[in-house]
């Protein structure tokens, strides 16, 4: 099995949970499920290592320009 770091299929990211809060790992699961529901991600979330390994598909850049800059709305 390949690495979807290595692979070029999309892009790939893993986010940390360790400085997280509960509250904020909570938040990050609804937001991650909400794109993956959308097809816009396809993520897994670890136990044994802290953290969410997310692969970008390519449709999110069309849809990241449709939404409003978190800097220009204050955050998320």
């Amino acid at each position: 099995m390949r690495s979807t770091h290595l692979t070029g299929g999309g892009g790939a990211v893993d986010i940390s949970k360790r400085q997280l809060s509960e509250l904020e790992i909570d938040w990050l699961r609804t937001v991650l499920q909400r794109l993956t529901a959308d097809s816009l991600i396809h993520e897994i979330e670890e136990f044994n290592e802290p953290h969410f390994h997310v692969l970008v598909r390519r449709r999110y850049g069309a849809y990241s320009r449709t939404r409003p800059s978190p800097l220009l709305i204050r955050g998320c």
